[in-house]
């Protein structure tokens, strides 16, 4: 609203509509199809194409608690990829 890029009007309208979702813990099975969406997301940032994600590093984030919110963690995925390609490097 600030930036003049939402309706100020349509904001308070869906405010009438609470959306409940439980948190990322709760949803282990949304871990694996949220990194990919992320990872792809930051792969087209800095033009690099992820083809896999090792097997571990898929299950370390699954068994991750994941306190807090998915907007908070959705640097998480990139961070961890970092990680996995810095591996691979040497």
């Amino acid at each position: 609203m600030r930036d003049q890029r939402f309706r100020e009007d349509l904001y308070f309208r869906l405010q009438v509509f609470p959306i409940q979702i439980p948190p990322l813990r709760d949803r282990r099975e949304d871990i694996a199809p949220l990194v990919w969406a992320f990872t792809k997301q930051f792969g087209r940032k800095l033009g690099k194409v992820i083809e896999n994600i090792p097997r571990r590093s898929m299950e370390a984030l699954q068994n991750y608690s994941w306190p807090g919110n998915v907007c908070r963690h959705s640097f998480s995925p990139v961070a961890a990829i970092g990680m996995m390609m810095r591996r691979r490097r040497r």
